[in-house]
């Protein structure tokens, strides 16, 4: 434990709050244009201005909370800060002054027993980012949203352990950088985890196209006015759609090492490489799998890649089937059903991309003995 936690776990926390807001006010008189300039704007900052002084306002109080979830840490807690920002332009002949107002926030986390300590200070972007991760977080745990980077075995084994073990006691060649290839698969799968976390997000914002009945001149139509929360929604699933494209080729790269085809690396795409071993391995269990996954939900998340790649985007879509439909209630339902549809299309895909990603080192393990 160092100096600075065991002063820590020997003062009140009043006299912590005391410490942080002495830490982070100098911090701020002294540092705010050399540390902050990403939230002065550019127009500012291109005339070369200089700090006259910043005066620090806090909060009296800090809001703080008990953390009931599991964590290192006991409490959550946070202060706002105003600060006024009085400057000068280098460039200026008659001596103008002038003055800009920032709002910062210290968020930090303590555990008290440890004497453990995690302060730091944000401007509000950087809280609202923060404060975007917490959703996403929450959102996986609640819908229990698995990912390989938090993967188990039923050996307690994690997915990196799991991978290294098998592909190093492989009777094959050595698969070069295995452990960044590894990485590279957890943390695709990871970022899928985040983006399908994010859908959930923006979901019960979005535009209900069978709300927006109306009837004119005796006809009945339904309009639409997608909004802000629309857009993200449709392109967090064009993203998921690469994606999770791009993560299955990642899983045929590392088949083909240890079973290597005639393919031409320019040509080693998980479709191919699975094809190309079908008559080899028809009798395993793990790549029959694979290669249901490949007939199946992977042929049609590559059909539906290569529409939004090759002729429009998923917006663009739905909008044109909008407009085809926007008097023909059956078809307006069908088309929410499709909206309504993509978190669990991609859950489905995601779940079974950890099975793919087990399927594929099985296969190495009971073929490369």
């Amino acid at each position: 434990m160092g100096f600075f936690n065991l002063i820590i776990l020997k003062m009140e926390l009043e006299d912590y709050y005391n410490y942080i807001d002495n830490h982070f006010l100098h911090d701020l008189r002294k540092n705010f244009l050399k540390k902050f300039k990403h939230i002065i704007s550019k127009s500012i900052l291109d005339r070369e201005p200089k700090t006259i002084e910043t005066f620090v306002f806090l909060d009296k109080f800090y809001t703080s909370k008990r953390i009931d979830e599991p964590s290192r840490f006991e409490i959550e807690y946070r202060k706002r800060i105003e600060v006024v920002w009085h400057y000068k332009f280098i460039d200026s002949f008659h001596g103008e002054t002038y003055s800009e107002k920032f709002t910062f926030w210290v968020v930090g986390y303590i555990n008290k027993t440890q004497g453990s300590y995690s302060p730091e200070i944000l401007d509000e972007n950087q809280l609202h980012l923060k404060e975007l991760q917490e959703i996403r977080l929450k959102n996986i745990q609640e819908q229990g949203i698995k990912s390989l980077a938090t993967y188990k075995d039923s050996n307690e084994k994690d997915a990196i352990s799991k991978f290294l073990t098998t592909c190093r006691t492989a009777n094959a060649p050595k698969l070069k950088n295995d452990y960044h290839k590894v990485l590279d698969i957890i943390y695709t799968h990871r970022d899928n985890t985040y983006l399908i976390s994010d859908l959930m997000t923006f979901y019960p914002y979005i535009f209900d196209f069978t709300k927006g009945k109306q009837r004119h001149n005796g006809k009945e139509y339904f309009t639409y006015f997608p909004s802000f929360y629309d857009q993200q929604y449709y392109y967090i699933s064009s993203s998921l759609t690469q994606s999770t494209y791009n993560y299955w080729d990642k899983i045929g790269a590392v088949i083909n090492h240890f079973f290597p085809t005639k393919l031409k690396t320019t040509q080693v795409f998980f479709p191919k490489v699975i094809e190309n071993l079908a008559e080899r391995f028809k009798s395993d269990p793990n790549f029959l799998w694979l290669l249901d996954f490949k007939e199946n939900e992977y042929k049609d998340l590559n059909k539906k890649r290569k529409y939004i790649v090759h002729y429009e985007g998923l917006e663009a879509k739905f909008m044109k089937e909008y407009s085809e439909n926007n008097m023909n209630e059956t078809g307006i339902k069908k088309l929410q059903t499709d909206k309504s549809g993509l978190i669990d299309y991609f859950k489905n895909l995601h779940e079974k991309s950890i099975i793919g990603f087990e399927r594929m080192l099985k296969l190495i393990e009971n073929n490369c003995k």
